[in-house]
């Protein structure tokens, strides 16, 4: 029988895996924002970056909440911003974090490929981009953390057959 990740699970491997990044980094991004980026915010927490698509949906609301209870948990703060599905906000709203010195920008873009800028913006400024949920395109994203989409598959198939074991199913 396969072993199962709850979403929180996998929400605390991304922070952990972020915090590792973080600190390999050593704060030596050499960006090409006035003086680099800093190590840390000013009282030495990893600040995280979260650039939502939207916050309308009550999923992302949870994804949102469980992520900040996570970091918190873990020590890091995390600044969020929604874009309302806007593609041009999300990418102004991401600069706003960049030049606010995040040490990670974590992205669900509403545009796979609009969003690339937000990548490339963050690399000049030395700091790493984790896509979740949905792939950035056209990008050297650090990191794309995602579901996996087979094994829901089988989990929906499991329910059904659970719930009528017998019958035509489509």
């Amino acid at each position: 029988m396969t072993k199962h990740i709850t979403k929180s699970g996998v929400m605390l491997l991304v922070l952990a895996f972020i915090l590792v990044l973080s600190a390999c980094s050593g704060g030596n991004g050499g960006g090409s924002n006035s003086g680099g980026k800093k190590d840390s915010g000013k009282d030495g927490k990893i600040k995280i970056g979260f650039s939502l698509d939207t916050l309308q949906e009550e999923r992302w609301q949870k994804d949102r909440d469980l992520f900040k209870a996570a970091a918190q948990k873990l020590g890091a703060d995390v600044e969020v911003l929604a874009a309302n599905s806007d593609d041009a906000k999300q990418i102004a709203q991401a600069e706003s974090l960049i030049s606010q010195g995040v040490d990670i920008l974590v992205v669900v873009p509403h545009n796979a490929e609009a969003t690339a800028a937000i990548v490339e913006k963050a690399h000049e400024a030395g700091i790493k981009v984790l896509a979740y949920d949905r792939l950035i395109k056209n990008s050297d994203v650090d990191l794309y953390v995602s579901f996996d989409n087979e094994r829901v598959g089988e989990m929906q198939a499991e329910a059904i057959v659970a719930k009528a074991p017998k019958g035509k199913y489509v």
